[in-house]
């Protein structure tokens, strides 16, 4: 048996469940918040609870990328957001207007996974919606490991909101072990060995298991425990789950295709093989890991040089996709390519900017100034370039304290005692602002 054996019995979570079910008839209610640590079941309990709604209420999910999602504003919400045909997601009135528009006919739960990983641009829309729901057809649920950084802070001053329940997924018991285990094995386990699997897994479902078939006496580590799970895969299916896990959480086909380096028909096989063996899900255009802690575990055992070596076969494939420009930056990035990343970057913060991800915009730009001091090949983008967008994306976020240090690096560099303010006083960039994109031909590198 492998951990990848999975069993469609849902045990436990009676608490939970019924606290979500509550919070979905509660016309008072529109948002659940569910935490808890990587594999204790959450998206599992979502599962559970969408699937009892049946055909009364609309599901639209959406999901936090673990790499690259710093360069992609909104991540979680695009694919909900085209569902409901919002091409823009920063204006947050229109987004606003659509989902309560969709909810007028049936029932509209909107779930968004894995917020750890969520972008600042998605945590701002997030808190708005949560802000200003009015509609008592709509149910708001968001998944996410304990919060740290801004996602903290968001989820301290939603709790304190009369419309937002709190589900907080706690360990299986020694008896709901043995109930998963006997899903599990398909038939009743032995005492000693529910015992030992609820010890070692401390009730969490994911490791429970990854257990069931082999509680060795000496404890391996969890990647060691994960990758021992694995199913034996043929060459070309071990070459497409490494390259998944490359791509990150989730990866598009039309991606997976341009890096492959394979025969069409291989790489479906290949692809077959993943999601019959239940290593990769099926998801809209492409294929996600079943969990993410299996996707770290693949990656993980890749030694250094494979890894960089991998990201810059995916950064060379990125280049021909001006589309996936985030993209780039954070695999060019990973692979050392600093040239490219630099560009990627900035090409990155300007579309950010366009699409109202100043968020994101900020964060991409601090890369950008980082590169800058590796690269030598750019002087049309000099530090104070940098500096001046830097100021720009911070006033546009409200980090003061932000950009209060960019702006006196720039202050230090070209003294000017009116350099961010305009004549009227309405701040702004003064009269060295540069352009938010490289000459011509010095755009993202090929």
């Amino acid at each position: 048996m492998s951990i990848f054996r999975r069993s469609t019995t849902f045990v436990g979570r009676g608490a939970e469940l019924h606290a979500l079910q509550a919070a979905y008839q509660d016309p008072a209610v529109h948002t659940a918040l569910i935490s808890g640590e990587a594999g204790i079941g959450k998206s599992r309990l979502v599962g559970e609870f969408t699937s009892r709604l049946g055909s009364q209420a609309q599901v639209l999910t959406g999901r936090c990328l673990q790499f690259g999602n710093d360069g992609l504003p909104f991540a979680p919400f695009l694919s909900p957001l085209r569902s409901l045909s919002v091409a823009a997601p920063a204006d947050f009135g229109e987004v606003l207007m659509a989902v309560e528009r969709s909810a007028q006919d049936r029932a509209l739960v909107l779930v968004l996974e894995d917020l750890h990983w969520a972008d600042p641009s998605s945590l701002q829309l997030l808190a708005f919606l949560v802000a200003n729901l009015d509609h008592d057809g709509i149910l708001l649920v968001g998944t996410y490991r304990a919060p740290t950084g801004p996602l903290r802070q968001v989820v301290a001053e939603l709790a304190r909101l009369p419309a937002v329940r709190l589900v907080t997924p706690a360990p299986l018991s020694r008896h709901e072990t043995g109930r998963q285990l006997a899903a599990l094995l398909a038939e009743e386990p032995e005492p000693t060995l529910v015992t030992r699997v609820f010890e070692r897994s401390r009730g969490n479902p994911l490791f429970i298991e990854a257990l069931s078939d082999a509680p060795e006496d000496n404890p391996a580590e969890l990647r060691e425990l994960l990758l021992a799970g694995l199913p034996e895969l043929t060459a070309d299916g071990d070459n497409v789950l490494t390259l998944a896990a490359v791509a990150g959480t989730i990866v598009d086909h039309e991606f997976l295709a341009a890096v492959a380096d394979m025969p069409e028909a291989s790489l479906h096989r290949a692809l077959r093989e993943l999601v019959d063996r239940h290593v990769l899900l099926a998801c809209d255009t492409g294929y996600e890991f079943r969990h993410a802690l299996i996707r770290q575990a693949v990656y993980e055992r890749l030694l250094p040089v494979e890894r960089t070596r991998l990201h810059g076969h995916f950064a060379a494939a990125l280049a021909t996709m001006p589309e996936r420009v985030a993209q780039l930056a954070a695999h060019a990035y990973a692979a050392g390519d600093h040239s490219r990343a630099l560009r990627a970057a900035w090409e990155a913060a300007t579309q950010a900017q366009r699409t109202g991800g100043e968020p994101v915009r900020l964060q991409l730009l601090e890369r950008v100034l980082e590169l800058r001091d590796k690269v030598d090949d750019t002087p049309e983008l000099d530090r104070l370039t940098v500096l001046d967008h830097l100021v720009e994306a911070s006033i546009a976020t409200n980090a003061v304290a932000t950009g209060l240090r960019w702006s006196a690096e720039a202050l230090a560099i070209a003294p000017h005692p009116r350099r961010y303010f305009h004549p009227g006083g309405t701040q702004g960039h003064g009269p060295h602002r540069r352009s938010g994109r490289f000459p011509p031909g010095a755009g993202p590198a090929a």
